[in-house]
């Protein structure tokens, strides 16, 4: 049991890293996209030269934005499958089974009287 506490410690560490990653990349590609937005200074010319790197500054912050859902999901899907792992619901199956064996125990005992 101390392994898979040491593995979920791992998981738990990547996961924080990949969110600051994330969001430091966000703040870096805003910090640059604001820079050029400023040294452009609403000349025309400049920003047809500049267009290729505004795109790139904004295709990566999509992708940090893509990273943190998939990071959200993973984190969502992992909660999911604990809540189900630990879970006290009674199937559908159960139910059935259970429904039955009442059934069964009232039909003897009535047989029996």
């Amino acid at each position: 049991m101390a392994k898979q506490s040491t593995k979920n410690l791992k998981l738990e560490e990547l996961l924080d890293q990949v969110y600051d990653n994330a969001l430091e990349d966000r703040e870096r590609a805003i910090g640059l996209y604001d820079d050029l937005h400023e040294e452009l200074g609403g000349q025309l010319t400049n920003h047809a030269a500049a267009g290729m790197i505004i795109s790139k500054y904004i295709e990566r912050l999509n992708k940090s934005n893509d990273q943190l859902i998939k990071l959200a999901e993973m984190i969502q899907f992992e909660k999911l499958e604990n809540l189900k792992r630990t879970s006290k619901i009674v199937s559908d199956e159960e139910k059935e089974n259970l429904f039955n064996m009442i059934k069964d125990n009232v039909e003897a005992e009535y047989i029996d009287e």
